[in-house]
């Protein structure tokens, strides 16, 4: 298991620093599946994929079923293999062996650099706990400092983590001192280096990293400072409640936002003049991007900030979520593409399956939700379900549609959006743009596979709008369940 523990990072790091870093810039060295592929028959593949699938699911469910003895060396072995084998079947269902080894061989030349990388990716997530532990001491008394500006009586105890104001202490545990936010700080800027790297003085942009993970560091502490000074103001519920994550979240959102915009209009970390015949072909993120994601990212700030007032899993404000939604998308509108579905009922059909498949696979715990919407006032419970049904079925399929299968998807398989044909897809940018939706679900494995079906059904006829039906119609089940069967769990 420790061999697992350290594979598995190392190669999920090395395969995205790899993709990100030798990820041809021009659209026509980017050719889109199905179009530049020469004629094969993949039956081949997808007959060796299930095979091998199913020989490791065996292997698997022998070897960690409960009671079993310590797996040993060969079962490990034997699993990697399998697994092995079953990706090799897997390529092969998008294109012959050969032309596959072509299109790979060019990228070899950066395998040892993407290695580096996912072997520190590793490193940093196995150590992030020692760091936290030699950087309490600081975090606890940056925090002191910040507080005793208020001019109450602060205590300071750094044996116990714990840290407070006129009488109201917190302990500061490992999960919330603020390691993960450096980290993902760092991760988003890195891509973002990476991504916009020809228009960029390199390696003095480098530089932002270091400087933007003491800015996490010290922005962490003030977001302490703050909740312990909230919270001996006599809002004590809300500074350990749904404040205290949301806080962490806003800092770093607006942290990372800030450091891009910092270096968009910092003369000396950008190159001087154009390096591109086209500003659609340097790789970055394409000019229509903001209507694409304007509507989603709308959605998820409005929750992020509502969310500070939620009780458990019940957000009063959901309606302010799905209004704001709606408010950019009228407002972006005539930027958008067509949502026009094809006349098919397989875009019904996939959002059915992936209704069925969520409602049998989901737990039954739904963490309060259903007694705390029962306890609300008529009118206001039935305005809320009202504003999460026309949200959930309506809003929010079309704001998350054109956010991963309008834009994110095509933009992994080419930087210019104008060049990827309806039906254009590529396995890492199916793969990607699923896993990016089944993240921001409660289930990243129900979500994941929510995201492939939809994808499909976008790929099938080539049009956005059948992602939104099947997206729609699996939502309009969830709420069927939620209202008729009270599953509430579904609309955690």
């Amino acid at each position: 298991m420790d061999l697992l523990r350290l594979a598995v990072p190392i190669a999920i790091g090395t395969a995205v620093a790899g993709w990100l870093v030798a990820r041809p810039r021009k659209a026509h060295r980017n050719p889109v599946q199905g179009d530049a592929t020469p004629a094969w028959r993949p039956w081949t593949g997808i007959a060796g994929n299930l095979v091998a699938f199913a020989l490791a699911a065996a292997l698997a469910w022998r070897t960690f079923v409960p009671g079993a003895p310590d797996p040993s060396p060969a079962s490990l072995v034997g699993l990697v293999l399998l697994a092995a084998v079953a990706a090799l079947f897997a390529a092969m269902t998008a294109g012959p062996i050969g032309w596959l080894a072509s299109r790979a061989r060019p990228l070899m030349g950066v395998l040892p650099a993407t290695v580096g990388v996912g072997l520190v990716a590793w490193w940093v997530s196995v150590n992030a706990d020692a760091a936290w532990r030699v950087l309490s001491s600081v975090t606890l008394r940056i925090v002191a400092a910040f507080l005793g500006a208020s001019g109450g009586e602060v205590t300071l105890i750094p044996a116990e983590l714990a840290v407070g104001l006129d009488g109201f202490e917190v302990e500061v545990a490992r999960h919330c001192s603020g390691m993960d936010g450096i980290g993902l700080f760092v991760l988003v800027l890195t891509i973002w280096l990476v991504l916009d790297r020809e228009r960029l003085r390199l390696p003095l942009a480098l530089v932002l990293l270091a400087v933007g993970a003491v800015a996490a560091f010290v922005a962490n502490a003030a977001r302490i400072a703050l909740l312990v000074w909230i919270g001996a103001s006599g809002h004590a519920e809300l500074a350990v409640g749904g404040l205290h994550s949301k806080l962490g979240w806003i800092f770093l959102v607006g942290l990372a936002l800030g450091s891009i915009a910092l270096v968009e209009r910092s003369p000396w970390l950008r190159r001087r003049g154009p390096t591109r015949e086209s500003p659609r072909d340097d790789g970055g993120v394409p000019p229509e991007t903001g209507a694409y994601v304007g509507p989603f990212v709308a959605a998820m700030a409005t929750a992020l900030v509502t969310g500070i007032w939620a009780e458990g899993p019940f957000d009063p404000w959901y309606g302010a979520r799905i209004l704001a939604t709606l408010a950019v998308l009228i407002a972006v509108r005539h930027s958008l593409p067509s949502l026009r579905p094809s006349r098919s009922w397989l875009p019904v059909l996939v959002g059915a399956g992936v209704a069925v498949v969520w409602v049998a696979v989901s737990g039954r715990e739904d963490g309060g939700l259903g007694a705390a919407v029962a306890g609300r006032a008529p009118a206001e419970r039935w305005a809320w379900i009202g504003f999460r049904v026309v949200g959930s079925v309506v809003v929010i399929p079309i704001a998350e549609e054109l956010a991963f299968r309008g834009f994110l998807l095509p933009w992994l398989v080419s930087p210019d959006l104008e060049s990827v044909p309806p039906r254009g897809w590529t396995w890492p940018a199916v793969l990607l743009s699923s896993l990016a939706f089944g993240a921001i679900h409660s289930s990243i494995a129900l979500g994941t596979v929510a995201g492939l079906a939809f994808a499909f059904a976008r790929s099938w006829r080539g049009r956005l709008g059948d992602a939104v039906v099947a997206h729609a119609v699996a939502n309009a089940g969830l709420a069927l369940a939620v209202l008729a069967g009270g599953r509430w769990d579904l609309w955690r």
